[in-house]
């Protein structure tokens, strides 16, 4: 994967965010540095040159360096020093500073001496003033304003955030205005007649200061829009500097020029005019580029994230915080075909009626909560055809804009359904386990009660009738067990047929004959029909199974006296011998009708049930119907009204090779179809 390139502005917003991050230990630092070298070289050992920047100009006094220590400490035990013991070392410590404020001025609003000013260290340079050695009015504000926003960014409370960010603009603006008053010669500006005046370094240290206070926790400030890789980014990182600097800049340029003679006032202020207008208007046309770079950038992402999502087979969509979709893909105009009007109320109507109003209750409730959205429904994607969907959709909030929903929906109607025919699976493998415990538990009840009574009696009667009930209940374990197997040797591709040419007639007469006495037990009319010659390709020990099955079905599940039918038609128009088997018996239930022909299903789920059988016979039929090219189909008028069976067979037509195989075939004995 390539790189992407960083542009301009990514990698100025980049360096911005790291200024930021640092700005706060780099004020910090570089303050603490200087107080300590004014109040070490400049107080304790008398050094004039650290004391001031330049003979005539105010110093800084001891105490307005103690009190730097104190706020540049604090500021950096703020950084550094996590947790709620280092919030209380940097209150401790702006609370220091704060009442050496308050103490300073208090002294000059109610004319009072606390023998605070020369506690460290006299000031004999200061004889102008009314107290040599105490620090400037302004001054002493600063310390109070800085120690009180401070305290407030150590404060967990969401609010204090706001009132340190104010209080840390007027200790800027503080700062500002010394630095103003020294470069343009205006005392007001640093000087409170007839107190000391502020220190030029100590103006300096104040606007250091706020910079360093500004940028602590920027992304929760007033300064995060500086770090933005946005339009807004862009701008405030031009403007800002440019509208602080360039001003004062070209002040301090023509004042200078003004001052040597070079030109007069009125010309000095028509180019300061004309410089700043031209300064401007490059910043403008510049900052106009970066924005046209920045739009170029978003088009572009929103193209590339439109295709994105329009080439996903989900449906993709987007809403404002208040639910309502602004952006949809083209999978949703595909499945929806949108019309003006509520996007959402639309999408709802797609919905299955069953799962509108649990979709509605549900998204409403994500809305509210802000909760992430999740529910699986159907989708109507064609008439009268629903698919399940899965839907997601998550709640996203950016710093600089509303929260905002981003949802998809997802075809899981393949999983559902493979889900249902597991599940299914394993009903019908729980269903047939109880079904073959009942059905091969009855019979070895029966064999062995018979072995009891033979056992204890030696009458010759009686054994033959038992023997009788042992032969029948044992011929149909093996019935059973035959069919399993043959399933099983059917799924595993194991159960070759030998096709023969015969007669359908000859071997539905031959079935009917075999169940004669069966039928004759239940007092069954066993009708046949059938049409001559009816020749087939088969397999004849397999179709006598087909035949056998339905025949007995028949039989077990129609009451006592019922007429069951058994046809055989050539349809040579079709190409093709149809066999049917009917009854008036109990029927099948609608439901349960395209179901019939699955392993292990019962029209009756019940183990006393009348006729038993694992239900296994007819989905035998069925695979041995189809193993011969056929099909098998089951009509039935529902309960009660009897049921009818109907087998499409193609006659074929032998090849050499089976015609062999065949032959062979006939002179080795093949396993007989189990009776039941």
């Amino acid at each position: 994967m390539t790189q992407r390139r960083e542009t301009e502005p990514h990698i100025v917003a980049r360096k911005t965010r790291w200024l930021l991050d640092a700005a706060p230990t780099i004020a910090g630092g570089l303050i603490l540095a200087v107080a300590i070298v004014v109040l070490v070289v400049g107080w304790i050992f008398g050094v004039p040159a650290a004391q001031r920047i330049a003979p005539g100009l105010a110093s800084m006094k001891a105490n307005t360096a103690v009190g730097f220590i104190l706020l540049s400490g604090a500021l950096l035990t703020l950084v550094h020093w996590k947790g709620n013991a280092g919030r209380w070392v940097t209150r401790l410590a702006a609370l220091a500073a704060v009442v050496l404020g308050a103490a300073t001025l208090s002294q000059d609003l109610w004319g009072i001496n606390l023998g605070i000013d020369t506690l460290i260290a006299e000031d004999p340079h200061s004889v102008l003033t009314w107290h040599p050695g105490r620090m400037s009015p302004g001054t002493a504000i600063g310390f109070m304003l800085t120690g009180v926003a401070l305290t407030a960014y150590a404060s967990p409370w969401r609010r204090a955030r706001r009132l340190a960010d104010g209080l840390t603009f007027w200790v800027g603006v503080i700062g500002l205005l010394a630095i103003i008053g020294y470069v343009y010669n205006l005392e007001r500006l640093y000087e409170v007649a007839p107190f000391n005046s502020m220190a030029v370094h100590t103006a300096v240290s104040f606007c250091v200061l706020a910079c360093g206070l500004v940028s602590f926790d920027w992304r929760e400030g007033p300064a995060e829009v500086l770090a933005r890789d946005s339009v807004e980014g862009a701008l405030s990182r031009r403007l800002v500097p440019t509208g602080l600097l360039v001003p004062a800049v070209l002040g301090v340029v023509f004042l200078l020029g003004e001052n040597t003679g070079l030109y007069g006032p009125h010309f000095s202020l028509a180019l300061l005019a004309l410089s700043t207008g031209i300064i401007f208007v490059v910043l403008v046309w510049r900052t106009g580029v970066v924005i046209e770079s920045i739009d170029e950038r978003r088009r572009v992402s929103e193209h590339r994230f439109r295709e994105l999502a329009d080439a996903m087979p989900q449906i993709v969509w987007s809403a404002g915080s208040d639910g309502q979709p602004d952006y949809v893909n083209q999978r949703w105009r595909e499945v929806m075909k949108p019309h003006n009007g509520d996007a959402l109320a639309q999408w709802r109507q797609m919905l299955h009626p069953c799962d509108r109003d649990e979709w509605s209750e549900r998204w409403q409730a994500s809305i509210a909560s802000g909760e992430p959205f999740e529910m699986e429904y159907r989708v109507r994607v064609a008439p009268d055809t629903w698919q399940w969907h899965l839907g997601r959709a998550v709640r996203v909030e950016p710093r600089d804009d509303e929260p905002r929903w981003y949802a998809t929906s997802t075809d899981i109607d393949h999983q559902k359904r493979v889900q249902e025919h597991l599940d299914e699976a394993s009903r019908q493998k729980d269903d047939f386990m109880a079904i073959l415990g009942h059905e091969l538990r009855n019979p070895i009840a029966s064999i062995m009660s018979s072995v009891e009574f033979l056992l204890a009696h030696e009458s010759a009667a009686s054994q033959q009738r038992f023997l009788e009930i042992i032969e029948r209940q044992t011929g149909h374990m093996a019935g059973l067990i035959e069919d399993l197997v043959d399933l099983a040797s059917i799924s595993r591709g194991e159960y070759p047929l030998r096709p023969v040419q015969l007669d359908v007639a000859d071997l539905v007469e031959q079935v009917v004959e075999d169940v004669a006495a069966q039928a004759d037990d239940h007092d069954h009319e066993l009708v046949v029909e059938v049409d001559r010659p009816t020749p087939l390709v088969a397999d004849p020990l397999r179709l006598q199974q087909v035949v056998r099955n339905l025949v007995d079905n028949a039989i077990k599940y129609s009451p006592d006296g019922s007429r069951i039918e058994v046809s055989v038609e050539n349809a040579d128009e079709d190409g093709e011998v149809v066999l049917r088997v009917a009854d008036n018996g109990q029927g099948i239930e609608p439901q349960a009708l395209p179901f019939i022909f699955d392993l292990f299903m019962q029209t009756e789920r019940s183990l006393d049930r009348p006729g038993g059988g694992l239900g296994v016979g007819l989905a035998l039929v069925k695979r041995l119907a189809e193993m011969h090219g056929g099909c098998v189909e089951a009509h039935s008028e529902g309960v009660g009204e009897g049921a009818e069976f109907v087998i499409r067979l193609p006659k074929g037509r032998l090849t050499p090779q089976e015609q062999v195989a065949a032959h062979s075939a006939e002179a080795t004995p093949s396993r007989p179809a189990p009776g039941r």
